[in-house]
Formats: C-alpha cells, structure tokens, sequence
C-alpha cells in the first residue's frame, strides 16, 4: 500500500530543536511533527495508517500517480485568468522584522531599507 505512495515535491521542511515544521506550497499546508512522526514522513513503509492518512489530507504525501507539476500548472492558469483581472503589486520598504517566528522560512535572506532612488523609480513605474 505504501508503495503507492511518493512525498510531495513542493514540501519544505525546517528542523527546530523539538521539531520539524513541513510546509507544503502546493496546497499552503503547514505541519508540525516530532522526530518520530518525521522519519515515518521520511520513510512511509513504516508509517501507521492514521498518519498516513494525515499526510495525504494536508498535500505532504500524494498518490505515485499524480503529476504535480501538472496541477502546479492548472492552478497557474486558472488563477490567472479568473482571479488577477488588474496588476497586483506588493511593495516590501524594509525587510528588517525582527519578530524572529519560529516558523519563518526568511532564514539568509538579505535585510535591508529599500533606498529613496528605488521609491522614486517604483512611483514612476507604477504610474506608467
């Protein structure tokens, strides 16, 4: 049964101390498992049916026979003939946040203000 079985290419899985957090951006899951349930992720022929389950339902784990990439592709058109009718602009003047979230994938990401250059440049392209 297992064997039919694959993890999800778009899982991405951060270790912490008492725990791994797996977050799956196909299907905007995020789990947080001990180190047991993580090398029965790790390993389905040794994870119990329940687990499983759980898996499958949160996008971690799909059927050998799904093409996900496929589907990536699907959603990419859907979305974006049904639900971007205008320009969607997302404008990040600092990337200083010093909340440091446990769950923050931003770990190595350069931080920095954005520069007064860079306003003047993003004003006249977006009124272009």
């Amino acid at each position: 049964m297992r064997m039919n079985y694959k993890r999800s290419k778009f899982n991405y899985v951060v270790e912490r101390k008492n725990c791994f957090l797996v977050y799956n951006t196909l299907y905007s899951s995020l789990t947080r498992l001990g180190r047991e349930e993580y090398l029965m992720f790790e390993n389905l022929d040794k994870c119990s049916d329940e687990l499983l389950y759980d898996f499958i339902q949160q996008g971690m784990v799909v059927d050998n026979s799904v093409d996900e990439l496929g589907l990536y592709n699907i959603y990419i058109k859907l979305a974006s003939k049904y639900y971007f009718t205008k320009p969607n602009i997302t404008i990040t003047p600092t990337m200083e946040c010093n909340a440091r979230c446990f769950y923050c994938y931003e770990e190595g990401v350069r931080h920095g203000k954005m520069k007064n250059e860079h306003i003047s440049r993003l004003v006249k392209m977006i009124k272009k």
